[in-house]
C-alpha cells in the first residue's frame, strides 16, 4: 500500500510525472507509466532501468518477506542497491548518494516506530 499511495498522490500532482518500476504490472487504476522489472535479477534490471534517463528522484517501496529477519534485510538492501546503481547510470539528474541516515546511507536492520528522523 505505501508504493500505491505513493504514485497515487504523486500522480495527483501536476508538477511530478511519474514512472513505477514493478515486477508485475499494476493491480489499480493508475495514470501512472510502469515499468516491468525484477531487481533480484542483476543483468534483466540494468537494460529496463536504463529507459529512466531523465529521472530525478527514486523512492523504494518494495518489501521482500523473507523467513528471518536477516535474510529479509539482505533481500531488500540488494534489492534496493540494484535500483539505485542502475538509476544513477541511466540519468544524470539524480545524485551520487540516497538520502537516508544522517550520512546519507539508508540504516540498516529493524528501527522502531513511529521513527523520527532527527
Amino acid at each position: 500500500m505505501i508504493g500505491r499511495a505513493l504514485i497515487d498522490h504523486l500522480t495527483g500532482d501536476p508538477g511530478w510525472d511519474g514512472s513505477r518500476a514493478v515486477a508485475t504490472g499494476p493491480d489499480f487504476e493508475t495514470t501512472a507509466r510502469f515499468l516491468s522489472v525484477d531487481l533480484r535479477e542483476k543483468d534483466s534490471s540494468k537494460a529496463a532501468l536504463a529507459q529512466l534517463k531523465k529521472t530525478t528522484h527514486v523512492f523504494y517501496a518494495a518489501y521482500q518477506p523473507m523467513p528471518t529477519r536477516t535474510l529479509e534485510v539482505d533481500a531488500n538492501l540488494a534489492s534496493l542497491s540494484t535500483l539505485w546503481r542502475r538509476s544513477v547510470r541511466a540519468s544524470s539528474s539524480l545524485g551520487s548518494q540516497p538520502y537516508g541516515g544522517g550520512s546519507g546511507t539508508a540504516p540498516i536492520g529493524p528501527i522502531r516506530t513511529p521513527a523520527l528522523e532527527r
